[in-house]
């Protein structure tokens, strides 16, 4: 098949979402599709070797064109590539604000598999004069939806909250919803490796205990929970250190927070780490942490790609949850470490300093057993490639009929 992998992320970026995004479409073109990749040109181009086809469109670099110049241009791209490559199927990760792959869709009489990586309600603070959100953001992106939805052959949803809160929306599409985790795990990437040669790669101390976060460094990423929470650790246990993997916006913020509170000799940054070389680094570690707040947890479910990764190197994790059907529940359900309330450092550091105690969750059984249970789930990339991939042969078939 010929596949347009669709989408409006930064290719060039350190974003978790460039890797799902390409995990997906390499996924897609290693089983023998054509898949040509469709993004905008916000920074560098895409800096690894894969088998897609690249295409960037232009946008304008100037506040307050830039997204809409996008969306025209992609658009743009859309009609060109269906005359000169003549695509089966379009995927697309769905932009809210983006109708225009729905309008192609109609227009082109293409097949549309939309994904969606979130519900629009989480964008109530991102936008601009927030506080029209219920007079005119909401129902602007309630009604780009329904054009994307409306002429969609199937759309994902990454949770079954977000499932059935599509199905309970558009009763009459409801057989066009599907739950497909947006994120998965390759467990032959990330395996872990003996913690001490690790350690000795990578010039990390021997005789400590190190704690470990992954991610992009948003404000909601919720390093907030996690230095308040260090501060009550590193009083009761002196021999704990924590690296805080990843780079991104708030960064600065959090070096800030971290030097205020006296922390700078016990919270380590170490920038991004490629993540073909992220499995040496958990491995050289003991715990791993996913501190949430509200923003983040508390309104819909999600896939945290950090999860899969601590488990896959076989790492007990203490995380913020309380309900919803994103994959941290996996932690709780599993007894694969344990869990706090949202925005709780007290409890968080409580759960760490529980599980620390906790010999049964550092051994070899352990780490089998968390590797075990991500098999078991069929959360592997190679799981949700087969998904997408008879969702989308499931489409090309219905144009020919």
């Amino acid at each position: 098949m010929r596949i347009i992998h669709f989408s409006h992320c930064d290719l060039g970026s350190t974003e978790a979402s460039t890797a799902h995004v390409m995990e997906f479409a390499n996924g897609l073109a290693r089983r023998g599709h054509q898949i040509r990749v469709v993004s905008p040109k916000k920074s560098n181009a895409y800096p690894y070797q894969t088998p897609c086809e690249m295409q960037y469109f232009p946008l304008i670099n100037i506040k307050g064109l830039r997204q809409i110049s996008a969306i025209l241009a992609g658009f743009l791209t859309l009609l060109h590539l269906k005359k000169a490559w003549k695509p089966d199927c379009l995927y697309v990760r769905r932009l809210v604000l983006d109708p225009m792959p729905g309008i192609f869709a109609w227009i082109s009489g293409t097949p549309l598999i939309t994904e969606t990586n979130g519900q629009i309600e989480v964008h109530k603070y991102e936008v601009p004069l927030h506080t029209l959100w219920k007079y005119f953001w909401y129902p602007l992106m309630l009604f780009f939806e329904r054009i994307v939805f409306s002429n969609s052959y199937a759309v994902t949803a990454d949770g079954k909250q977000r499932l059935s809160v599509f199905k309970s929306r558009y009763p009459d599409w409801r057989n066009r919803f599907h739950l497909v985790r947006s994120g998965g795990i390759d467990l032959n990437r990330f395996s872990r490796i003996n913690k001490k040669e690790a350690r000795k790669q990578l010039g990390l101390p021997m005789e400590k205990r190190l704690l470990v976060w992954v991610g992009t460094i948003f404000d909601f990423s919720g390093l907030e929970i996690l230095v308040q929470a260090a501060r009550k650790i590193c009083m009761k246990l002196s021999d704990v250190e924590f690296l805080i993997i990843g780079d991104g916006a708030a960064k600065k913020h959090y070096n800030r927070m971290v030097k205020e509170n006296g922390l700078s000799e016990r919270i380590r940054f170490t920038g991004y780490i490629p993540n073909s070389d992220l499995y040496r680094w958990l491995s050289a570690c003991d715990l791993a942490l996913a501190p949430y707040n509200c923003l983040r947890l508390g309104k819909e479910d999600f896939t945290s790609y950090k999860i899969f990764e601590y488990l896959a190197c076989g790492l007990p994790v203490v995380c913020s949850y309380e309900k919803g059907g994103s994959n941290v529940s996996y932690v709780r359900d599993y007894n694969l470490g344990a869990t706090a309330p949202l925005e709780n450092a007290e409890a968080f550091a409580d759960a760490v300093l529980k599980v620390l105690q906790d010999k049964s969750y550092f051994n070899t059984d352990f780490e089998n057993r968390a590797r075990a249970v991500l098999h078991d789930l069929n959360v592997t990339w190679d799981a949700l490639v087969n998904r997408v991939e008879s969702l989308c042969r499931s489409a090309a078939d219905s144009n020919l009929c």
